[in-house]
């Protein structure tokens, strides 16, 4: 019964929260011991019923939802104000992530929020393999978040500014 519950839910207020597209740039999974799996993009199930996803914009910045069946919806641009430094929603910073994250599901004195870097932790993505790895925090409910483990891990296909490979150079000069 709670399972139907769960899945009706999602149906209806999926409409609200997904405005991404099967092509989001980041997928795979990450994981809590508190809330266990968060799915980054909807082809981990089906995007028939709800077309979610995350996304490292261009510019860095990331948008869009990632799911779990313990929290709900958790959104990658949540608005502020925010809980403390930085002052910004996540953000791919070189090849570190920096900012906030926001399950969306917070009440009960729990206000949601989810760093992505601090002192001893952080998440960043390895720019050859578009792996993600590190950690997460949330000081109330969900703890740590891992972005790769044992049997699971978060990937992106985001374009990291590079040159282009095996370009060849012709020589324009007039003599």
């Amino acid at each position: 019964m709670k399972k139907i519950f769960i899945i009706a839910v999602i149906l209806l207020i999926s409409p609200f929260y997904t405005s991404a597209s099967l092509d989001h740039n980041v997928s795979g999974w990450a994981w809590s011991e508190n809330i266990g799996w968060i799915s980054l993009n909807c082809t981990n199930f089906s995007c028939e019923n709800s077309n979610y996803g995350v996304n490292i914009n261009e510019d860095g910045t990331f948008s869009g939802y990632g799911w779990s069946e313990n929290v709900g919806w958790i959104d990658f641009a949540p608005a502020g104000p925010y809980p403390g430094l930085p002052d910004y929603s996540a953000r791919l910073d070189d090849v570190f992530v920096s900012g906030w994250i926001r399950a969306l599901s917070y009440g009960g004195g729990w206000d949601g929020w989810i760093k992505t870097n601090g002192t001893n932790y952080g998440i960043s993505v390895n720019p050859s393999s578009g792996d993600i790895s590190g950690y997460a925090w949330s000081d109330f409910l969900i703890g740590w978040v891992s972005t790769s483990g044992t049997g699971y891990g978060a990937q992106t296909s985001f374009s990291f500014n590079s040159p282009p490979e095996g370009v060849d150079v012709v020589d324009m000069s007039v003599e």
